[in-house]
This record gives C-alpha cells, structure tokens and sequence, in this order.
C-alpha cells in the first residue's frame, strides 16, 4: 500500500571525517503564506499574527560522496550549529538578504 510522502522517514549516518562543509540557510515567510486555511482565521479573528514573519531554517551537510538536508525547528538551530562549530567544523551562513537596489 502507498504511503503519504509526510508518514515517510529516511535515515542515513554521516561520519564526522567524511564531512566536506555545513551550511545553513533560512528564509522569512509572512504568516500568510504559511498555508491558505491559517491565514483566513488569523484574517478573520483580526489577530496581529497574519502580518507577522516566521523564519524556516535549513541545514545542509555536504560528505565525501552523500549530503544531507535537515530542517531545523527555531528553538534548537542554535544549538545544533553550536555543536558542528565546538567540533571544529566551519557552518557557513547563507542569507535571502538581497542587495539594495539603488
């Protein structure tokens, strides 16, 4: 029987010598565009959460012949980034901030 892509789980161990570089990223959506249903409530109940931002943080950890993609709740991205740079590895921030236009 097929499952949902949301009830699907992969697994993959990466060694700490295999790995190449670190990156993390993140992008800022408004609340509105978290999901259509979200926004008619928030919209609807006035609430001042329909025009806040929510950040979505990425991080990517590129081996010798495998990577992996990870997404990182807000509470703990700190700390996972943290524990990558205490074991000596340089986590390269990638930013959406995009020059100004003059």
């Amino acid at each position: 029987m097929p499952r949902a892509v949301a009830e699907t789980t992969f697994s993959n161990a990466l060694r700490y010598a295999e790995i190449n570089s670190i990156e993390h990223s993140f992008s800022k959506l408004p609340f509105a565009a978290s999901g259509a249903a979200n926004a008619i409530i928030a919209f609807l109940a006035g609430r001042p959460r329909f025009f806040q931002k929510f950040e979505k943080h990425w991080l990517m950890i590129v081996a010798e012949n495998d990577f992996a993609v990870l997404k990182l709740e807000n509470d703990n991205f700190r700390l996972i980034k943290a524990e990558f740079e205490i074991r000596g590895f340089r986590v390269e921030e990638i930013s959406e901030n995009k020059p100004d236009k003059k």
